[in-house]
């Protein structure tokens, strides 16, 4: 069951959209936002037993999402995440890019959808 989502990304709207959807339809879910791939890493580090859904964007500054699932890459067996590149992104070379690491479920456009979301919760059962 996860514990928290994780929502990854510098946009605020973005994420205050996002969040809100969530919380609306699973207030019980704890949501943390994390404005790049660092700052996401160093929470789930602090907490490496909790399992995660992530929703990762792509272009973000200080680390990107691609380059945050390069640094989990060779320990992602450590963690349990799940985790959801969310992208306005509609080159397909970053889809390639994505679907090389074994570790992402799927690339995903931008904005989250409800039909999505209910997919998100009834695969991992989140609690409402």
């Amino acid at each position: 069951m996860i514990d928290e989502i994780l929502l990854v990304d510098d946009d605020d709207v973005t994420n205050f959209v996002h969040q809100h959807m969530i919380k609306i339809r699973f207030p019980n879910i704890p949501i943390r936002i994390e404005s790049n791939g660092a700052a996401a890493l160093e929470y789930i580090l602090k907490k490496p037993f909790n399992e995660y859904l992530i929703l990762l964007d792509l272009n973000m500054p200080v680390m990107s999402g691609l380059d945050f699932l390069k640094a989990i890459e060779n320990d992602v067996h450590r963690f349990n995440l799940k985790i959801y590149v969310l992208s306005s992104s509609i080159d397909l070379r970053d889809k390639h890019e994505v679907d090389a690491f074994s570790h992402v479920e799927s690339f995903l456009q931008k904005p989250l959808r409800d039909n999505l979301l209910d997919e998100l919760i009834n695969t991992y059962k989140i609690r409402s």
